[in-house]
């Protein structure tokens, strides 16, 4: 059965976003921090501990060169913060705060929430054909 994804978001968008710099870009809003919060709450934690808990296999579905790719990203609590890693392109700190953030962010979220659901709904197979070889970790085998 194929799943349909319609994704929101742009690759290139995600990429001027979430430049890779030396620090997580700090976010400083609740309803970010409350969608943050949702996404981690559906599933259980990767590893915990006292201090931190993380979820590694969160993806977010974007359009690059006009086909969907799903882009693997992780989710680390820490204290009070979060901080998400988007493989190869960048990381956001989030926190609890008033300030008014791009528009971008809260989509991301949104949508990495509504892809979650998809995929609890349907087989997770689909992921396969979504997540491009060039933003999987580990080795890809190849036909010789």
């Amino acid at each position: 059965m194929e799943v349909k994804i319609n994704p929101r978001i742009n690759f290139y968008q995600l990429e001027y976003y979430l430049k890779d710099s030396l620090n997580p870009r700090l976010i400083k809003n609740t309803q970010i921090y409350s969608l943050v919060k949702e996404l981690t709450s559906r599933f259980y934690p990767s590893y915990k501990d006292k201090l931190e808990r993380r979820w590694e296999d969160f993806y977010l579905p974007s359009k690059r060169s006009g086909k969907v790719v799903a882009l693997p990203f992780k989710i680390i609590k820490y204290k009070r913060d979060y901080f998400c890693y988007f493989f190869s392109l960048g990381s956001l700190r989030i926190s609890e705060g008033k300030e008014v953030a791009e528009k971008i962010y809260k989509k991301i979220f949104q949508e990495a929430l509504r892809f979650a659901r998809l995929i609890e709904r349907k087989d997770a197979e689909f992921l396969k054909k979504v997540v491009s070889y060039d933003l999987r970790t580990g080795r890809i085998n190849r036909k010789n």
